[in-house]
């Protein structure tokens, strides 16, 4: 199930005008095209807990998913066992990657958080 974040996000930006996806850098996230709002690439960075003695399998099957998109996976200490960082260009795509993740065997929950600006 795509996260309910997600689903606010894309509720909300579709209606200030849609997404275009033309990878742009801008610090703010975001360009005026046609005097609406419209986003460049989607960044998230998936937060990922896993079923207990699940860890390694679960970060191998993610590295290995064909989805185009994922930009790193990385082991982490602490509440969250995985971090995937993932692009793609809107967050239709965005929310198809992450229902991706969340059939690796040995996922149990994932906490999705959207890149706004970059500094």
């Amino acid at each position: 199930m795509v996260d309910c974040l997600l689903k606010f996000f894309y509720s909300k930006f579709k209606e200030e005008g849609g997404f275009v996806a033309i990878g742009d850098d801008r610090p703010n996230g975001f360009v005026k095209s046609n005097g609406r709002r419209s986003w460049g690439v989607q960044r998230a960075h998936i937060l990922v807990e896993t079923k207990p003695g699940f860890a390694k399998k679960a970060e191998r099957g993610i590295s290995q998913l064909p989805t185009k998109g994922i930009i790193s996976v990385k082991s982490l200490l602490g509440p969250y066992d995985i971090m995937v960082v993932a692009e793609k260009k809107n967050l239709e795509e965005l929310g198809e990657l992450i229902a991706e993740v969340q059939k690796v065997e040995g996922v149990d929950r994932t906490t999705t958080c959207l890149s706004v600006r970059m500094i």
